[in-house]
């Protein structure tokens, strides 16, 4: 599927340009204005895009990802999971609501789940392998129309 906003992006006088498609300000004193990266724009309208409402995100670590996709989830009215083997709750309850959140602590290849996912984001350990894993792994629960970005 390709996201029609997203070929809009390509060609860009990145960053002046990119302000068209700001996320919420969502990082208020937090280091670099995450909310410019094409990435992130990408992971936020994708949820938009398919009005998901399971979202699961690998590799929690500074929860800046993870607030990108519960500002997403907040807009479709869906629920965002996100697994790591250490979970900084303390961060997300700072910067958002945690009812659109369940943290899960464990690896993200034995913590166990069952449902259907409509975006899947492998941000863990980015080394091949482990991705492939987590693919082989979450692949089977990934709805179409649905979304897996590694």
């Amino acid at each position: 599927m390709i996201i029609p906003w997203l070929s809009e992006l390509d060609g860009i006088d990145y960053p002046t340009q990119i302000q068209q498609y700001l996320i919420p300000d969502i990082f208020p004193n937090d280091g670099p204005p995450h909310e410019h990266h094409p990435h992130a724009l990408a992971l936020y309208h994708a949820i938009l895009d398919l009005k998901a409402q399971t979202v699961v995100e690998t590799g929690t670590r500074n929860c800046r990802s993870l607030r990108i996709i519960i500002e997403a989830v907040k807009q479709t009215g869906g629920h965002a999971y996100s697994i790591d083997t250490t979970v900084y709750p303390l961060r997300v309850r700072e910067s958002t609501d945690t009812q659109y959140v369940t943290l899960l602590t464990g690896h993200s290849l034995e913590v166990p789940w069952e449902q259907p996912i409509n975006v899947f984001f492998s941000d863990s350990s980015h080394e091949y392998n482990i991705v492939m894993e987590e693919l082989d792994r979450f692949w089977p629960f990934i709805t179409t129309p649905g979304l897996a970005i590694v």
